[in-house]
């Protein structure tokens, strides 16, 4: 049985029409090879475009239209040691030197409506936020307007030596 196998093998290698590669030409006896047909490729993916990250930088926002210009004073917002001038007229509360609060002027402090508010503050090239605790009044305390009487924590925040007791800012509430 092998050798019968292997008869008819040699026997279509001789005779190209015996293979299954080749095809008779009907109007003449040359036989010529059939293509194959080439493997399809599958189709290329759609590119998406990504947004790429700019390297241009964003430009600064502008300062809100609410920033005023001031001077920051310094004043002892606890129970304890020179310059307490009593519990804050919002809360009626004392607040330790590592906590930032500040008193605003009369007109800044607008009756009692900023009470609790954070106000930011900018100087030394930086800002903070404290807290609205009290007012401080420009009658009876001398304080001039747009004045932010602050706690030792915002000066600590802001990099400014409180030696030197008055400072220029800018602040929004």
């Amino acid at each position: 049985m092998h050798s019968l196998l292997i008869a008819s093998l040699v026997a279509a290698a001789r005779d190209p029409r015996d293979s299954k590669c080749y095809k008779k030409n009907k109007t003449s006896t040359t036989i010529e090879p059939t293509r194959v047909p080439e493997p399809t490729k599958p189709p290329r993916p759609t590119v998406t475009p990504v947004n790429k990250p700019t390297t241009k930088r964003p430009e600064p926002t502008p300062a809100p239209s609410g920033v005023r210009k001031g001077r920051l004073t310094w004043n002892n917002f606890s129970n304890q040691g020179a310059g307490t001038s009593g519990a804050g007229a919002c809360f009626a509360k004392f607040y330790p030197d590592n906590v930032p609060v500040v008193a605003l002027a009369t007109a800044a402090f607008a009756g009692g409506k900023n009470c609790g508010k954070q106000v930011t503050i900018y100087a030394n090239g930086r800002s903070t936020k404290a807290m609205v605790v009290d007012m401080c009044d420009t009658e009876r305390d001398g304080c001039i307007p747009d004045t932010v009487d602050a706690s030792k924590a915002v000066w600590w925040a802001l990099g400014i030596n409180l030696d030197i007791g008055v400072t220029s800012i800018t602040y929004s509430v």
